[in-house]
């Protein structure tokens, strides 16, 4: 039996795709247990971001030691989408025909939807993604219900109020900016307005469709907020985060990621993440014992890592700002 890791996906960057191999080799299907000889597993990136690398070599560390495999054994052909989705798709599509793959690593969201569309018997193994049930590819967490399994890289929505909570002196107004139309910002900006109202905080919205919005939706907020949180979004935490810390900092604001990023990002004043080092891992790990027959991705429950809190305590300083530590993680 095959699988497939997926991730996430990006909305308006236009690109073309590009792609590299580790080896060709076919694989040795092993659904049935026993000792595998080798492994072969086709990753499909939304993008060029270092934390999609991060993901893409964290698994393959997870998937060669939960598999006995030695590096050699293990074959990754990687592709990227470079921000275009119809090349995405493509590319899923592509995958989705080659019988040669045990695995399928996919970094997106929507890569996930439209993999799980093409491919209904190997699994598919979601790396970080944000809502696996609100975007329809399981039905719970605890148990999927059909061949895609992974990670979840979502921050939970009481972990951020929190953490405003505990800021000092307590922000009024929230500002956020995202594409309304990627699936993983929508269901943050849904749950965290829906959270505020209890604690006296109100979110203010901006949004951006591509990368040349951003600067202008960063600039329509720093005048009327207390602070920025970005959620989940490859456009805001990706490319166009240098254009809305910029903006930040020119304006003394205070810039809060909560999606999985690198932990020191610069320009953030706080980052509130899993380790993205175990959310690729694990999702090895678990596409490891689907592939030795040991499980089923149906009855694998999605991984969630717990967030934690990275303060720039020199940012924080500067600013005037401060975070209680029992709101950390």
């Amino acid at each position: 039996m095959g699988v497939v890791a997926a991730g996430c996906l990006c909305g308006s960057m236009a690109a073309c795709g590009s792609s590299g191999t580790d080896d060709s080799a076919a694989s040795t299907q092993n659904s049935s247990g026993g000792n595998p000889k080798s492994a072969r597993i086709s990753v499909i990136k939304a993008a060029d971001v270092p934390i999609f690398d991060t993901y893409v070599k964290a698994f393959k560390v997870g998937f060669a030691r939960e598999a006995g495999l030695a590096p050699d054994q293990l074959h990754m052909d990687v592709k990227s989408a470079q921000g275009d989705v119809n090349l995405l798709q493509n590319l899923a599509r592509n995958a989705a025909r080659d019988s040669s793959y045990n695995a399928f690593e996919v970094i997106g969201t929507s890569g996930v939807i439209g993999l799980a569309k093409l491919e209904k018997t190997r699994p598919i193994i979601g790396i970080g993604m944000t809502d696996p049930v609100g975007a329809g590819v399981a039905k719970t967490l605890e148990r999927p219900g059909a061949n895609v399994t992974g990670t979840t890289s979502s921050i939970p929505t009481p972990f951020v109020v929190k953490f405003l909570e505990g800021m000092n002196p307590k922000p009024k107004t929230i500002g956020t900016i995202g594409d309304p139309s990627y699936e993983s910002f929508a269901a943050f900006a849904d749950r965290f307005r829906a959270a505020l109202p209890p604690t006296g905080m109100k979110l203010v919205e901006a949004g951006a469709a591509g990368p040349g919005d951003v600067a202008t939706a960063a600039r329509s907020l720093v005048d009327r907020v207390d602070v920025i949180v970005l959620g989940t979004d490859i456009l805001t935490t990706g490319t166009g985060l240098p254009a809305i810390a910029a903006q930040a900092k020119a304006h003394n604001v205070p810039l809060i990621i909560a999606a999985p990023v690198d932990p020191h990002t610069q320009g953030a004043t706080a980052v509130l993440a899993p380790s993205n080092e175990q959310l690729g891992e694990i999702g090895g790990k678990q596409a490891a014992r689907i592939f030795l027959g040991k499980a089923k991705a149906a009855t694998t429950p999605f991984y969630a890592i717990p967030p934690h809190a990275t303060v720039d305590q020199a940012a924080a300083k500067t600013l005037g700002v401060s975070f209680s530590p029992a709101t950390f993680g």
